[in-house]
């Protein structure tokens, strides 16, 4: 029980600290496992807790792998009919799969929409609108901008560290003006730079969560490309529940010397529930330890690279012409 090794150790503990009974019978376990997954919850999300901001993104909290991510090209094969005044239209070569949320634009109109349906033989789709063009078969082009991040279609993001990053060695994207780096923006400075009426093709600087379903965030580039393009992004996956399962050796993620802030934080709060004089003492050490935390990992941060302990002279101690003269 002194370990903090498991979830059950967790639980237990909580129990004693509350005068309760681990033999199974404390009619407050089930409110326990509530409250270490709220804080486990909390400590994953980077919520602010007990006046504390723990909004780093923790080295022990996130995923082993980083996402992998491939950006598409548009697809503007044969042609398309539209008419005016209709939401419907038609590809004259199908693309064989489905197309809704990428965006549609027809040749030398002034208008862009978004494709809300494109049912198999994906030969028929829907616009968000009536067409205001007129009616013909028209040269087009759609793009995709939006992606959902879905690392193995199973593991649901809590939140992503950074942006997206392009490692490829392609030399179509070794631009001078772009680092290789997409920054993630908020919805409304991304959407005051993308005019779906003026759309960007080449590599995108920008990028924004429009929506997060479930654990599933769609992102929202600020342009689409036009050769398929492999970003990374670091990220932090939603925790499996912690669980009473007596028969169970889960370990919570937190590192061990920390996971005391777990069960004292949920000894405060079933102490709350309980009418307990001591539950403020329990939240003190429990904010004592989140305080701990948060310092030994942007201690980590700061000071774990390949080059910690080395002694770099500076600029002008170099012998000329590599240094200051």
């Amino acid at each position: 029980m002194a370990n903090y090794e498991t979830t059950r150790d967790l639980i237990d503990t909580v129990l004693t600290q509350c005068g309760e009974l681990t033999d199974g019978s404390s009619p407050y376990e089930d409110d326990v496992v509530k409250y270490l997954n709220e804080f486990n919850l909390q400590a994953h999300a980077g919520a602010s807790m007990f006046d504390i901001d723990s909004s780093a993104a923790y080295s022990w909290a996130k995923a082993t792998n980083d996402g992998v991510l491939i950006l598409v090209p548009p697809y503007q094969s044969g042609f398309v009919n539209v008419t005016n005044g209709s939401n419907i239209a038609t590809f004259t070569i199908p693309q064989g799969f489905d197309v809704s949320g990428w965006v549609f634009h027809a040749e030398n109109d002034n208008e862009t929409y978004r494709i809300i349906s494109n049912g198999d033989p994906f030969s028929e789709f829907t616009l968000d609108s009536i067409y205001l063009g007129s009616t013909g078969q028209k040269a087009f082009k759609i793009y995709k901008l939006d992606y959902d991040l879905a690392p193995d279609g199973e593991t649901k993001i809590m939140r992503l560290v950074d942006g997206f990053s392009c490692n490829s060695y392609n030399s179509y994207y070794n631009y001078a003006d772009w680092n290789g780096k997409v920054t993630l923006v908020d919805q409304r400075t991304l959407q005051s730079r993308l005019p779906y009426n003026y759309p960007q093709i080449g590599w995108p600087l920008l990028a924004a969560e429009v929506r997060d379903r479930n654990g599933v965030k769609t992102i929202r580039f600020s342009a689409f490309v036009e050769k398929p393009l492999r970003l990374t992004y670091s990220y932090i996956p939603v925790p499996n529940d912690l669980t009473n399962d007596e028969d169970s050796n889960e370990i919570p993620n937190l590192p061990r010397e920390f996971r005391d802030f777990l069960s004292n934080a949920a000894t405060y709060k079933l102490m709350m529930d309980k009418d307990d004089s001591r539950a403020n003492d329990y939240a003190s050490m429990a904010k004592a330890t989140l305080m701990s935390l948060v310092k030994a990992d942007n201690i980590e941060r700061q000071f774990t690279s390949k080059n910690r302990g080395e002694i770099r002279p500076r600029a002008n101690q170099f012998p000329f012409p590599y240094g200051w003269r």
